[in-house]
C-alpha cells in the first residue's frame, strides 16, 4: 500500500514546492508597491504634525523623496533577478528555479497582489543580506566572518600534497553563496546547502546572471531609516 501511495506523494510534494517558489517569486515581483505603502505612511505621519513640529525634522522631505528613489533601485535588481528563471532550453538558470516565474503567474490569477508580510519581510531581508554579501560597503563584515573561515582552511590544509587533490569543503547554510565562492577562490571544491528559495534564487542570479562589476545597485538602509 505504501508503495502504492509514493505516486501520489511525489505529486504533492512537488506541488508543494512549485507553489512555495512561486510565493517567493510573486513576493519579489510585488515588493516595490509594498514598500512604497510603508514610505507613503512615513509621508502622512509627517504631514499631520504641526508646522512647528515639522520644523524639528527639516530633513524627513529629503529622506521620503530619497526612500523612494531607492525602492525603485532594488525593483530594478529584483525584476533583473526575476527576468532569468525562465523555463526553456535557451534558460541558463537551475532547473529547480527555472519556474519561479511561470510558478508566480499561477499565483497571480489566483491571488493578484496579495503578498503575506512575512514573505514582504523575507524580501527585504534578501536585500540586506546582499549588501552585506555582494558590495563593496560589505566588505569589512566579511572579512570578520568569511575571512576568519577561509584563514582556518588555509591553516588546515597548508601541508596538503598537490596530488592530493583540492579539499571538499561543503557550506551548510549557503545563504547567498559567498562564502562558497571564496572557499573556490583559494582553490578548495565547495558545495552550498541552502533551502530558503529567497536566498536561492538571489544566489543563482548574482552567480550566474550577472557577468561585471557594478551591473546592478541595491539599498540596503532604505528599510531602517
Amino acid at each position: 500500500m505504501a508503495q502504492e501511495e509514493q505516486p501520489h506523494q511525489c505529486l504533492n510534494d512537488h506541488a508543494g514546492e512549485r507553489a512555495a517558489l512561486g510565493r517567493v517569486a510573486h513576493a519579489c515581483r510585488h515588493y516595490r508597491s509594498s514598500a512604497e505603502l510603508e514610505v507613503a505612511r512615513w509621508h502622512r505621519n509627517y504631514r499631520l504634525l504641526t508646522p512647528q513640529d515639522q520644523a524639528l525634522v527639516p530633513q524627513m522631505p529629503g529622506k521620503i523623496a530619497e526612500a523612494r528613489q531607492c525602492i525603485y533601485r532594488n525593483h530594478l535588481f529584483l525584476s533583473a533577478m526575476l527576468a532569468m528563471f525562465v523555463e526553456g532550453e535557451d534558460s541558463y538558470a537551475p532547473p529547480h528555479l527555472a519556474p519561479a516565474n511561470a510558478a508566480a503567474d499561477e499565483l497571480e490569477a489566483k491571488a493578484g497582489s496579495c503578498v503575506a508580510p512575512y514573505d514582504h519581510d523575507r524580501v527585504r531581508y534578501v536585500l540586506k543580506n546582499v549588501a552585506r554579501d555582494w558590495s563593496e560597503e560589505g566588505a569589512p563584515e566579511r572579512a570578520q566572518s568569511y575571512g576568519r573561515i577561509c584563514a582556518e582552511l588555509r591553516r588546515l590544509f597548508a601541508g596538503r600534497p598537490a596530488a592530493a587533490g583540492p579539499p571538499s569543503v561543503l557550506v551548510p547554510g549557503a545563504g547567498l553563496a559567498r562564502l562558497c565562492l571564496e572557499v573556490v577562490n583559494l582553490g578548495f571544491q565547495a558545495e552550498g546547502n541552502e533551502f530558503s528559495y529567497h536566498m536561492l534564487l538571489a544566489s543563482a542570479y548574482l552567480l550566474n546572471g550577472v557577468d561585471r562589476e557594478r551591473q546592478v545597485c541595491w539599498q540596503r538602509q532604505l528599510h531602517t531609516v
